[in-house]
């Protein structure tokens, strides 16, 4: 995991490993527009929070 200004960004292994896929399939939605990332130097990266946001909605209400 990654920190930055308090937002938390995971690579996509580390998302690979969280959802359960092999990191080929996470690369392929990141390319295809299916899973949000930025790039950060070389590696793309996704933001933690707003990949729970889009995966499961919101659980503060």
């Amino acid at each position: 995991m990654i920190e930055i200004k308090g937002r938390t960004f995971l690579t996509v292994r580390e998302t690979a490993e969280m959802i359960g896929l092999k990191e080929p399939t996470v690369r392929k939605w990141v390319r295809e527009g299916r899973l949000k990332a930025v790039k950060l130097g070389r590696a793309w990266v996704i933001d933690f929070e707003k990949f729970l946001l889009e995966q499961f909605g919101d659980f503060t209400e």
